[in-house]
């Protein structure tokens, strides 16, 4: 049977797990800090829309802009895991970038990683930009809501070469599910992935993977 996959994607400590942990009732969040765990990870949730229950599969991606590793090396992890674990054609829904609002730091180049992460997969980037969006969180835990409206313009301005939209997590299931189902209103998209479109910069080591699967109501 063929999945429906959204790839969680951003700098580490964005709150990625945070986000499953509130959508599923998981509690990876608080394990990955213990373990420091390292990998790609992914998690069966059910989304309801108009009535209807759809299953969709989250990927939980290791961090981009880490200063160790290259974010072509992480997509490319990444994009092997899901040849593996679903053959060269998967469906993907689109793609969740996250970003911390608290974090008063220059935003990267998203664009970079994502045009590879498309490249991987065969389709086009600038074609696609519309099945990204960048998720501003840890609103919740910042003090001068002031700071966090400049910072999210500032991340408008970075993206707006991209084609996706920025919409803000607000820390509750409510929130989670309306930002992941806003995917299910679009055909997936057919993937044909072949990694050697983009050369390594350097040799990746193979993704290290913790599954676990089951249907959340």
């Amino acid at each position: 049977m063929q999945k429906n996959i959204i790839v969680l994607v951003g700098p580490t400590g964005a709150g990625k797990s945070h986000f499953i942990d509130i959508l599923a009732g998981t509690n990876w969040a608080n394990k990955k800090m213990a373990q420091r765990a390292v990998g790609v990870r992914d998690k069966e949730v059910a989304l309801s829309l108009e009535g209807s229950s759809t299953s969709v599969v989250l990927v939980d991606a290791p961090g981009f802009d880490d200063a160790t590793r290259p974010d072509s090396e992480v997509v490319r992890d990444v994009v092997s895991w899901l040849q593996a674990q679903y053959g060269n054609r998967p469906h993907i829904l689109g793609v969740l970038y996250f970003n911390s609002i608290k974090e008063n730091r220059a935003v990267g180049r998203p664009q970079d990683g994502l045009h590879d992460f498309w490249l991987m997969c065969g389709l086009s980037s600038r074609e696609n930009g519309e099945r990204v969006v960048f998720v501003t969180t840890h609103w919740d835990v910042l003090g001068d809501k002031g700071k966090g409206d400049i910072r999210r313009e500032l991340l408008q301005t970075v993206v707006s070469g991209v084609g996706g939209i920025v919409t803000d997590f607000e820390g509750s299931k409510a929130s989670a599910e309306e930002i992941a189902r806003g995917f299910l209103r679009q055909r997936p998209l057919q993937l044909n992935i072949d990694t050697t479109r983009v050369k390594p910069q350097k040799l990746a080591k193979p993704p290290k993977v913790k599954r676990f699967m089951c249907s959340v109501q």
